[in-house]
């Protein structure tokens, strides 16, 4: 069962990392084809399909952090897994397969049960897409899909709030959360700062304190832009923290 979820989470990030390519190959101003034909076409559509998908991850974190079960039962493994490995006599394991075990024990904590999978993703997105190429700036400094991806937020950004002061509309917490998880896949891959800009999707949460995203898991979006994307730079947020709002 853990090797189909392993195999799932692979399969994500080669999903991602496709999408990423394929976009970062359209929006290339030194392409003639994308004067000619990419230039101005509205690809908005395929960032919102990765939000939902990066979305969908986070919710296994949450899932993870909110049953404490996951935890004991964790304690309860981890006892058992040094007894085994302070008399490998007894319990008939050689030391080839617990090495093997020990690895997998450490790559399952890491990216799963300690509720941080959803970066461990991004993170893993970035770095496989650097090794794809000899030059990675073709990727990663490419202004054009910067441009592209910072367009497509903005306009969210303003679609969102639109949505939110629109009463009756029960999807905008849901684009809410699109927002959020596309505007932390553009600040892991290029790494580019906007205090305005981050301080804009900060106060939205005013309209939207918490987005319900599965049963009764729910998110406070300041508590997601604090841990995931906050700015090196002083910036004036309004609310201020999230304490003092909620």
């Amino acid at each position: 069962m853990l090797n189909a979820f392993f195999d799932c989470l692979q399969k994500v990030v080669l999903l991602s990392k496709n999408c990423l390519l394929q976009m970062n190959g359209l929006f290339f101003d030194k392409n003639p084809l994308y004067k000619e034909c990419f230039k101005k076409q509205n690809y908005y559509a395929i960032f919102d399909n990765l939000g939902t998908i990066l979305t969908n991850l986070y919710i296994v974190d949450l899932i993870i952090k909110d049953n404490v079960s996951f935890e004991h039962h964790w304690q309860t493994y981890n006892a058992m897994f040094q007894k085994v490995k302070s008399n490998t006599d007894a319990y008939t394991i050689e030391k080839r397969m617990l090495r093997r075990l020990a690895k997998f024990v450490e790559k399952m904590y890491a990216n799963i049960l300690s509720g941080n999978m959803y970066d461990q993703v991004l993170s893993s997105v970035k770095e496989s897409i650097r090794g794809d190429f000899e030059k990675p700036d073709k990727f990663f400094k490419n202004k054009t899909f910067q441009e592209k991806y910072l367009e497509y937020l903005k306009y969210k950004c303003d679609y969102v709030q639109a949505q939110l002061r629109s009463p009756g509309v029960t999807e905008a917490p849901s684009d809410y959360m699109i927002l959020l998880t596309n505007y932390s896949m553009y600040r892991k891959l290029f790494d580019i700062e906007d205090p305005k800009f981050y301080a804009k999707i900060w106060t939205l949460q005013k309209e939207c304190p918490l987005i319900i995203l599965y049963n009764n898991l729910q998110i406070n979006p300041g508590n997601f832009l604090s841990t995931l994307c906050f700015p090196k730079k002083k910036v004036k947020l309004d609310p201020p923290n999230t304490q003092s709002f909620l």
